[in-house]
């Protein structure tokens, strides 16, 4: 996401970040905070945007997105790895990304 992203778009949106890294999660807060986006803290909201980090624990990012997707969820999910082997892109856009990012992410 970039600092020229139009606010407009990005303000009162509802997200949800899921990454096990604390400072991942923090710079994503922040980043999104600045566009005015309300962050979501509870599994009973309706997200417009879910950040899904690819690696985590008990269940991996792949996983929980196709079971989003085959719950019918219809939020935007776009996923983040620092994993550069395409196959593993390929997968992880496979179980129902919307889009993809390269971490670390950058301007």
């Amino acid at each position: 996401m970039s600092a020229s992203v139009n606010s407009n778009i990005v303000k009162k949106l509802k997200a949800l970040i899921v990454d096990d890294d604390t400072i991942t999660r923090m710079i994503l807060k922040a980043l999104l905070m600045k566009f005015e986006a309300i962050l979501a803290h509870h599994s009973g909201a309706c997200f417009d945007l879910i950040l899904m980090d690819l690696y985590m624990p008990v269940i991996n990012g792949r996983q929980t997105t196709k079971k989003l997707r085959d719950m019918h969820v219809c939020s935007l999910i776009v996923g983040m790895t620092s994993q550069e082997k395409e196959e593993e892109k390929e997968s992880f856009m496979d179980a129902g990304l919307d889009y993809y990012y390269q971490k670390p992410l950058t301007r």
